[in-house]
C-alpha cells in the first residue's frame, strides 16, 4: 500500500482537529485500551521500559491491548539501545585503542544509530516524542481551570517548581 500510514482516530482526537473535518471512528476497529502483561521473553531492562511507558501510554489511550507485539518490539530496542550505549561507554574508557578496537567501536556506534532510529520510528506509532506530544493536545480536568491552578486558585506542585525554575 502505498502513500502515508493512516493515523488512528485515537491520536487524531488527542492531537485535536486543526482541519475540522469529521473524524469517522466508526470505520476503524476500537483496541481496547491497556496494557497485558510483558512477553516473557523480554529482558530486565525491557520489561522496566513496559511497565513505566506502557502505563503512561495507556494514560493517554494510545497503547491498546493489540499493539503488545509492537510494543514489545519497542522495549527491545529501547534494552538494546541502552546496552550498546554501555558496551560504547566501555571502549571509550580506555584511552589508547588497537586498530581493531577502534574497528569495533566503530560497528558498535553504527549498531546504536541503526536501533536509535528504529526506536525512534517505532514509538512514533505510540505518540512519543517531543514533536509527538507538541501536535497532542488535552482538555484540562473539570476541577482545574487553567494551566496548573486548580478550581479554588491554589497553585499545582508542577506549576510552582516551573515558576521557580524560570525565575
Amino acid at each position: 500500500m502505498k502513500g502515508r500510514i493512516p493515523k488512528p482516530s485515537a491520536l487524531k482526537l488527542l492531537q485535536g482537529n486543526p482541519g475540522h473535518r469529521k473524524i469517522d471512528t466508526r470505520a476503524e476497529p476500537q483496541a481496547v485500551i491497556g496494557l497485558g502483561e510483558p512477553p516473557s521473553y523480554l529482558d530486565l531492562e525491557a520489561r522496566r521500559f513496559w511497565f513505566q511507558s506502557g502505563e503512561q501510554l495507556v494514560g493517554l489511550g494510545t497503547l491498546g491491548e493489540s499493539d503488545a507485539p509492537l510494543f514489545a518490539e519497542l522495549c527491545q530496542l529501547h534494552s538494546r539501545n541502552l546496552y550498546l550505549s554501555a558496551k560504547i561507554a566501555a571502549f571509550r574508557r580506555v584511552k589508547i585503542l588497537s586498530s581493531a578496537a577502534e574497528r569495533k567501536l566503530d560497528k558498535l556506534e553504527g549498531q546504536r544509530l541503526k536501533v536509535s532510529s528504529q526506536f525512534i520510528r517505532c514509538s512514533a506509532e505510540f505518540g512519543i516524542g517531543a514533536a509527538s506530544r507538541t501536535r497532542i493536545r488535552v482538555k484540562p480536568d473539570a476541577d482545574q481551570t487553567s494551566f496548573g491552578f486548580d478550581s479554588e486558585g491554589n497553585e499545582s506542585a508542577f506549576a510552582k517548581a516551573l515558576r521557580l525554575a524560570n525565575s
